[in-house]
């Protein structure tokens, strides 16, 4: 069994040659949460491509800046050089026995190493690595003009979850909105009308900060953070609803068989918010009736809501990842928020809810 140790350090090298070979390297740091981090890219095309959906979130560097975490990316096919040969091993074992080494949500678990944190996606092929005790992660896209448009609708989605989770804090699978000092986190499985919410949002007194992915952090109070602009829509009759975000769709030659997608920081960037204070949470729950409605409901409705698919879609989900989400659904109030055909009234809704706070 090859030990995580020897592969991040062998994965570490191999990023390091590819910064070495080229006169293009970028870099950029970002507000993530309450964190900082200091994104590295190989070369400028890595970073035009992987990062519009957290333009929003890049902040000025200076010399007080200081980062909590540091990612190397590369790409295989630009750098045009062989995996190092433990490298190849491990894939080579991986291949013959994914079930020995290969958890459901891509984690690695060769070794036991708790420092390192691996995982690989085969579909996307990127590989995510993370130190916990360095705060180094590398991420190694296989090609990224091959890049799936869901890995660039959510960038390093696997690396913000390791990082905010290493804090004691919640990466959610959410949606949320609300004023400037007070918002709504919007939960439920995928389908449930999460992003239709959102979007309805976008052109009301609403500011909109995510339709899939937040993250939620609780020191002296509650607040839910920003980390992607993507909004997605799936068919057309989602576009039909929302026909402002036509033009501005980055995927439109392929949404007969993706999600529709496109970035609120680009073409709605007043209606964006990077954070709010976390003040109630919704259930979308789309009725088929005309009209928008809500009603109270439980915590142990939207703890069902929130948790399982914010627990089963990340690697390496710790164990207090069940009790932090309990602890937000049992202290903020909780609603329905029954979806009607006319989605004008949404944003109505939420700001009853929010006047009711």
């Amino acid at each position: 069994m090859i030990d995580n140790h020897d592969i991040f350090w062998s994965f570490y090298q191999y990023c390091q040659d590819s910064f070495s070979h080229t006169t293009t390297v970028s870099e950029s740091f970002y507000k993530i949460g309450d964190y900082t981090v200091h994104l590295k890219f190989a070369n400028e095309t890595i970073q035009k491509i992987i990062s519009p959906a957290q333009l929003h979130l890049i902040i000025p560097k200076t010399s007080q800046v200081k980062a909590d975490l540091t990612i190397f990316v590369s790409e295989q096919v630009s750098h045009n050089q062989p995996l190092p040969q433990l490298v190849k091993a491990w894939f080579e074992a991986i291949a013959q026995h994914p079930e020995k080494y290969l958890a459901p949500r891509g984690e690695i678990i060769s070794g036991d190493n708790q420092q390192i944190l691996i995982a690989y996606n085969g579909g996307s092929g990127i590989i995510n690595l993370y130190h916990l005790e360095k705060n180094i992660a590398l991420c190694l896209i296989q090609d990224i003009n091959r890049l799936p448009y869901y890995e660039i609708g959510s960038p390093f989605k696997v690396i913000w979850h390791w990082l905010v989770q290493s804090k004691g804090q919640l990466m959610l699978h959410a949606g949320a909105v609300g004023l400037e000092d007070k918002g709504v986190l919007l939960v439920g499985k995928g389908g449930s009308g999460k992003s239709t919410t959102a979007l309805a949002c976008i052109d009301s007194k609403l500011k909109y900060l995510s339709d899939d992915y937040c993250v939620v952090t609780w020191e002296t109070y509650l607040k839910v953070h920003s980390l992607f602009s993507t909004v997605k829509l799936v068919g057309k009759n989602d576009l039909k609803r929302f026909p402002f975000i036509n033009k501005h769709l980055s995927n439109s030659r392929n949404i007969e068989y993706e999600k529709a997608m496109a970035f609120v920081n680009q073409f709605a960037p007043e209606a964006l918010l990077n954070e709010l204070p976390l003040k109630a949470i919704c259930i979308p729950k789309v009725t088929g009736l005309s009209a928008t409605t809500w009603e109270r409901t439980s915590p142990a409705k939207a703890l069902f809501s929130t948790a399982p698919s914010s627990i089963f879609q990340l690697p390496y989900t710790n164990k207090n990842t069940f009790q932090m989400i309990s602890k937000v659904a049992s202290y903020l109030p909780c609603f329905y928020l029954k979806i009607g055909t006319d989605i004008k009234q949404i944003p109505d809704n939420i700001l009853q809810i929010l006047n009711e706070l």
